[in-house]
């Protein structure tokens, strides 16, 4: 069971990073974008492209590997799953603003403009 949990650990990494090497080698996806929100909207270009590779490498790895439809991984968009969304979200944005205030109050880092 182990091997099986790398094996769909791995094989999704590794079509992700092959597809983006390629798609760079090709010259299909730009160095980056002109205008003052060049950087945000190449980040954010970037990680939706990311975000729809890893979902089909997944989906594709689940199918040829597992014989499983992607319901089948428990992706369900039904309130439960969104509770647990949410409450992920909450969790995240919490423990984020703790450690700020953590590293705040120790000085550990320094708030300038």
């Amino acid at each position: 069971m182990l091997v099986l949990g790398l094996i769909f650990l791995i094989i999704p990494i590794v079509i992700v990073t092959v597809l983006v090497s390629a798609a760079q080698g090709a010259g299909l996806l730009p160095e980056t974008f002109p205008g003052p929100l060049a950087p945000a909207v190449n980040d954010l270009l970037l990680m939706v492209g990311e975000l729809i590779l890893m979902v089909g490498a997944a989906w594709l790895a689940g199918l040829l590997l597992d014989r499983r439809r992607f319901a089948d991984f428990g992706v369900h968009l039904n309130l439960n799953w969104w509770i647990d969304f949410g409450f992920g979200l909450a969790l995240g944005a919490v423990l984020m603003g703790l450690l700020f205030a953590v590293e705040a109050s120790a000085g550990w880092i320094t708030i300038t403009g």
